[in-house]
């Protein structure tokens, strides 16, 4: 393996560069698996409280129905934000 900033070759288990000390990315099974969950509770979770927040707005109050359609709205928006910028940190 070798350096992506100043090219020196290392062992393919080093966390740095000797030549210039900049930190190798160790990429692995578990950073791929958390993306993975993350992008599953990003998506799904507000789905859910979305639906939930319709049968809470038909069938019970108006006001605490659409209070859960807001904030899921809002947390589907902010978790894919966050989590499309972790992708691209990461990789």
């Amino acid at each position: 393996m070798f350096c992506k900033a100043c090219g020196h070759e290392m062992l393919d288990s080093a966390t740095m560069c000797v030549g210039c000390g900049t930190p190798v990315k160790q990429s692995g099974e578990v950073s791929k698996a958390l993306l993975v969950w993350g992008w599953v509770c990003a998506v799904l979770l507000p789905i859910v409280g979305l639906i939930l927040g319709i049968v809470v707005t038909v069938k019970q109050r108006w006001g605490h129905g659409i209070g859960m359609i807001v904030a899921s709205i809002f947390f589907w928006f902010f978790w894919i934000a966050f989590f499309a910028e972790l992708t691209t940190a990461l990789y």
